[in-house]
């Protein structure tokens, strides 16, 4: 571990309120970029491993990366937010309490997997049997999230307390100001006061959000930078006393303490050499460097490599600024030149690690990741000195840091080009990484900003549309974090200072993130549409199109790559300005024309799989008008075009498939064909299950998707019930299920009562195939991907039902 001094006070204090029993503690770390937050904590961590009966966790904010949410907290939290806010929490919860393996846990786990399913169904489905409560406005989802929310979280702490009993835990939380202004962080400081015999350590920035619990068991703790005498221990245990006189008064002056900057000249002075430097020569080195701490640090380092030689080193600490993180090859395309080859990166980044100006990034379970950075400090620090001292080295490195990216997205993608699974790389982390870090630096470079826009929005609205308008996508909160983090920082940088929101109020790339921002927080997820603001999702859209160089008369300077990215954006606004007409009155007609020009759109793209998506969409919005022949010619048009996909990649949608067989059975339904209706209805469940196991294991999505299918199918045997009795829908739901092997049948009486309750969720247990527990979601080796291979075996082709709905 490096060499640590001084925050004895703080690490007394923390030890003390760890080994105290009873109520928690938590211990608030706040101090600027550098200040050591994250060595006092592993410090911390060191001085207790290995102590009998204590426990440590130690979590990194920075993956959560929820800044989208900036604000949205408490009564100001959408729908939206808390429902994403339930599944980050609960994926965070389940994660600890797998850690532990403990038995304690078990009842949480239940109720996590119970709440889920509650939460991952509509808020009532179309014929007015209810699965939620009886009003489904705003206020009441909010209400039902928020009780799925505590429900969870007290079955957490009633069994944190159980396992606490005969143990003390520390929890550190590092990056904290990454959610100290959103739900999920606020969720954070209330849970972790309701922890017993556990003490809950967070670091983060100053930040202008004002954040207190108003508890005294909460620790406000801004840390100081370190005194005189403690930059004289430092430095001379450092270099064992053999620095000359004066010279620690010299780096305390200049650094005023600042462990990370005292860190930095603590190896110019042993590149000088400690022996020999004199203090007065020190001092005229270091009043040559700027006052400025965003400057200093910058040439601190530029006088460390000055004082090394080499370099590639020079070289290194410039490409290393310009990116988020590196690895060996993006380095060595940075730093290569020419035909000289790539140079030796592995050597010149331990020789950054080994001046402190680099750190290796760790990966799951806290093993070490092929993934480096320099310390944020020194980071922001050299970008903003290369990009006003060296704006042509700052855009070179940008743009081959862009090209990079952009080849590492062409190949992934390059993979399943045309294909239903190219969709897939949405939810791929690696390809989510890859994508955001083209869009970063693809923006520094871009000489026209429309096109910057336009390609932003492309890649958020695709990724809404493949997932986030149906199931809340965290992808699509990661986008817009990265672009108002971008540019903001970049100001600061750049020493622009004062009102941020009055500064940059007007400025087209902010209202590009305020209104897709706007949309995400207020567009309802899920198959049935709750109360939105519609006219503002509207107006918001029509923004967006604006802005990226779209609205009527607008004229962008592009090429034949960059016109078919902006087609497919109008394509994508197009679709979204339908749902907002459709929604707020399915008898609008402006619902027509919106949904025309999408479908022109993707014709001239020749993107059958959209077409194809949007032909089920215009049959669901006919079936509302009840216009039921022509939702049948749409049903049949869809299938014919899914046809005409498969046949040149071998590649069904399930999810599209048992959409079509629902909007048909609901066709049957409205036309008196009972029988057919049930059988469509059938049909649409089967593939909705074959749906969790193709292309890969089951995610939150399939699971919803196929509660959404058997809901839609048990609602139907609830009306036969009010209408026929228990006998005729009992004989409706063994005919419906036959085939699917569903939960355990039971007696007359007690399906009697189920329906009587119009017990939503017993009924789907009893008639169909289970989901997937939490714990098997994404897993390829799993009971419930067992079960599932079986039926996938037994079950006939999908091209044969495919078949039956293009017949028409």
């Amino acid at each position: 571990m490096d060499l640590f001094v001084g925050r004895e006070a703080e690490l007394t204090e923390a030890l003390r309120l760890l080994f105290i029993r009873g109520e928690g503690s938590v211990i608030d770390l706040v101090g600027v970029h550098g200040l050591g937050k994250s060595m006092l904590i592993r410090q911390l961590v060191s001085r207790v491993e290995g102590a009998n009966r204590v426990y440590i966790f130690n979590e990194d904010m920075s993956a959560f990366r929820r800044e989208g949410f900036r604000d949205a907290y408490g009564p100001r939290a959408s729908a939206p937010v808390l429902w994403e806010t339930f599944a980050r929490t609960r994926e965070l919860m389940l994660r600890v309490t797998d850690r532990t393996r403990a038995r304690e846990f078990a009842g949480f786990r239940q109720l996590c997997e119970r709440e889920a399913r509650l939460l991952g169904g509509a808020p009532k489905t179309e014929t007015g049997v209810r699965d939620t409560p009886e009003s489904d406005d705003q206020e009441t989802v909010k209400a039902r999230i928020r009780q799925s929310q505590s429900a969870i979280d007290d079955a957490f702490v009633s069994g944190w307390a159980e396992w606490s009993r005969r143990r003390h835990i520390l929890i550190t939380m590092d990056s904290f100001e990454r959610i100290v202004d959103d739900e999920m962080g606020h969720w954070l400081a209330r849970m972790a006061l309701r922890l017993t015999n556990t003490l809950v350590v967070i670091a983060r920035v100053p930040s202008p959000h004002t954040f207190s619990t108003g508890s005294d068991r909460w620790y406000v703790r801004a840390l100081p930078y370190l005194s005189r005498d403690e930059v004289v221990l430092y430095l001379d245990q450092t270099f064992d006393g053999a620095l000359r006189p004066g010279v620690a008064d010299v780096v305390h002056d200049f650094t005023a303490g600042h462990p990370g900057g005292l860190s930095l000249a603590a190896k110019l002075v042993s590149e000088t050499g400690p022996d020999k430097l004199e203090a007065s020569d020190l001092r005229r080195t270091l009043q040559r460097l700027p006052d400025d701490p965003w400057e200093k640090w910058a040439g601190l380092v530029r006088l460390i490599i000055d004082a090394v030689r080499d370099t590639r080193l020079s070289k290194a600490v410039h490409a290393c600024a310009v990116v988020n993180t590196f690895d060996e090859p993006l380095l060595a395309e940075l730093l290569a030149e020419g035909d000289d080859g790539y140079p030796d990166v592995g050597t010149v980044i331990q020789t950054l690690k080994g001046y402190g100006i680099a750190e290796q990034l760790l990966a799951v379970a806290d093993e070490p990741s092929d993934r480096f950075r320099l310390h944020e400090f020194i980071r922001l620090s050299l970008s903003r000195e290369l990009r006003t001292m060296h704006p042509r080295i700052w855009q070179d490195l940008h743009q081959q840091a862009a090209q990079h990216y952009f080849r590492l997205v062409s190949e992934w993608e390059d993979e399943t080009t045309g294909t239903y699974s190219s969709w897939y790389r949405y939810e791929h982390p690696r390809w989510q990484a890859y994508k955001r870090e083209w869009l970063f630096h693809a923006r520094r470079v871009s000489r026209n900003r429309t096109i910057t826009r336009a390609r932003f929005a492309l890649v958020f609205l695709e990724a809404y549309w493949w997932w986030g308008c149906y199931c809340p996508f965290d992808y699509n909160r990661r986008l817009l974090e990265d672009w108002e983090r971008t540019w903001h920082q970049e100001d600061s940088l750049a020493g622009n200072v004062g009102s941020v929101a009055t500064a940059t109020q007007r400025n087209p790339d902010d209202q590009l993130g305020e209104a897709l921002g706007f949309v995400l927080d207020h567009y309802p997820p899920g198959y049935l549409k709750t109360d939105a603001p519609w006219n503002d999702i509207r107006n918001r859209l029509l923004l967006v199109q604006r802005l990226c160089g779209l609205g009527r008369g607008a004229r962008v300077d592009a090429t034949a790559e960059e016109e078919r990215e902006l087609l497919r954006v109008n394509g994508l606004i197009r679709i979204f300005l339908a749902h907002t007409r459709r929604f707020r009155d399915p008898a609008d007609l402006a619902a027509n024309r919106y949904y025309k020009e999408a479908l022109a759109v993707f014709e001239e793209l020749t993107d059958d799989w959209n077409v194809a998506w949007l032909l089920f969409e215009t049959a669901d919005l006919a079936l509302e008008r009840e216009a039921l022949e022509e939702a049948v010619t749409r049903i049949t048009a869809a299938a014919q075009r899914l046809k005409r996909l498969a046949a040149q990649t071998d590649d069904w949608d399930e999810e599209l498939i048992a959409n079509l067989f629902r909007v048909r059975a609901d066709v049957y339904w409205a036309s008196g064909k009972t029988d057919e209706a049930f059988a469509d209805y059938h049909r649409a469940v089967v593939h909705a299950y074959r749906f969790m196991g193709v292309p890969h294991p089951p995610d939150d999505y399939n699971l919803v998707f196929y509660e959404e299918m058997t809901t839609r199918t048990v609602s139907r045997l609830c009306e036969i019930f009010n209408r026929s009795g228990v006998d005729e829908a009992k004989r409706r739901a063994e005919l419906t299920g036959s085939q699917l092997s569903g939960g355990e049948r039971t007696g007359t009486d007690d399906v009697h009562r189920m329906f009587d309750r119009s017990d939503i969720r017993a009924l789907r247990v009893w008639l169909f195939p289970r989901g997937p527990e939490p714990a098997e979601l994404r897993s390829a080796d799993s009971a419930f991907m067992d079960e599932w291979s079986v039926f996938d075996e037994d079950e006939p082709p999908s091209d044969a039902d495919v078949e039956s709905l293009a017949s028409g």
